[in-house]
């Protein structure tokens, strides 16, 4: 069987009456969750590209809750950081740039402002 890449948690599910019904579901859903949101994640529409990249990193925490897979999860979902749409970022520039105290948030605006001109010259206008 797959005891070996099964965690504990696993273990203690299958002996609940309620859990084994949602993994059941969550076995059925994994086909269509890894197609649609994979689709999702190029639309143009930023709503769509957002609730496809929070719906793969749960389906991928999910993953790595029930399974030893060692840095695989936290790999997929790094990547998927890629496909945050822009108003995300600004965001979360906006909200968490007050929090931030003023040593840090200088060393992050100059951090911006190097990786932007940086950007900028190697990237074709």
């Amino acid at each position: 069987s797959c005891g070996y890449i099964s965690r504990p948690l696993v273990r203690w599910l299958l002996k609940q009456d309620f859990a084994v019904g949602f993994l059941r579901f969550a076995s059925c859903a994994t086909k269509p969750i890894e197609t649609y949101a994979t689709i999702m994640l190029i639309a143009p529409f930023w709503p769509l590209r957002l609730f496809a990249v929070l719906g793969l990193v749960g389906f991928h925490i999910g993953i790595g809750l029930v399974m030893r897979l060692n840095d695989i999860p936290f790999i997929n979902m790094s990547v998927l950081l890629l496909f945050m749409p822009s108003k995300f970022w600004n965001w979360l520039e906006d909200y968490c740039s007050p929090l931030l105290p003023p040593r840090c948030r200088a060393a992050f605006l100059s951090m911006q402002h190097r990786w932007c001109s940086l950007l900028r010259k190697h990237l074709p206008p």
